[in-house]
């Protein structure tokens, strides 16, 4: 009986098409897990954003994924991310937003801000570290 130890010596996928075709996968059977009726209490709890971070993660600790490729890098992180970006702030309905009043929005704004120069301050301080 053969003796397997893990992490795997090499990934399964390491070729940017190839993890492009099993990440895109693992995305679509956890979303059609999450639609079937019977495992909707389950997913209620655990939301299926949760395993799309999860499960890759698991699969890269296990070595059938790499940790690093261009992959992530070139493609999902340039391009991907800011399109899903834009996707997520296209249904923001404003109206009901600028409706909350000025202070409302004026808190929304300042909390952006102070998480934006809370970032700066905090790469400053432990950037060197990185």
């Amino acid at each position: 009986m053969p003796h397997f130890s893990l992490p795997l010596r090499a990934p399964l996928f390491e070729s940017p098409p190839a993890l492009l075709a099993f990440l895109a996968t693992l995305l679509t059977l956890i979303l059609g897990l999450a639609r079937v009726p019977r495992l909707q209490r389950f997913f209620h709890y655990c939301p299926p954003l949760i395993w799309t971070y999860f499960v890759p993660m698991i699969c890269s600790s296990l070595g059938l994924i790499p940790s690093r490729s261009e992959l992530y890098t070139t493609f999902i992180g340039d391009i991907i991310l800011p399109v899903t970006i834009v996707l997520l702030l296209v249904p923001t309905d404003t109206r009901s937003i600028a409706r909350l009043g000025p202070k409302a929005v004026a808190m929304m704004l300042v909390g952006t801000l102070g998480i934006v120069v809370g970032a700066a301050v905090a790469y400053a301080v432990v950037g060197s570290l990185l």
